[in-house]
């Protein structure tokens, strides 16, 4: 596993849950789902604005196509980080899965 963290990040509460929240999905489902055999996380920041990219070489799916019943994981992953700026997957069947999220703002509000 690739980690690539800044040494100057700076999270407040609320903005370490949801990068906590983050990663932790996307690796479950990476491992759980996807067969991959590496992964990587990075965090990037820039004043109030905090992403962090979750990359996986796993089986990849189709995010267009409705996900099956039981598969809350992202669905509730993209509601918690609607108010942070948003969940931003990309993927495609044998291409991997790659998550983004990016936080901004004050999240508390």
């Amino acid at each position: 596993m690739k980690v690539a963290i800044p040494d100057t990040l700076v999270l407040d509460r609320d903005r370490a849950v949801l990068v906590y929240r983050v990663a932790c999905e996307a690796l479950v489902n990476a491992t759980k789902h996807s067969s991959a055999q590496s992964a990587g996380i990075r965090i990037r920041q820039s004043g109030q604005v905090t992403e962090i990219t979750v990359d996986d070489d796993g089986s990849g799916f189709d995010p267009q196509q409705q996900r099956r019943e039981g598969d809350f994981g992202l669905r509730i992953l993209g509601d918690t980080t609607r108010q942070a700026s948003g969940l931003h997957i990309r993927s495609a069947p044998g291409s991997g899965t790659s998550i983004r999220a990016t936080l901004g703002g004050d999240l508390a509000g």
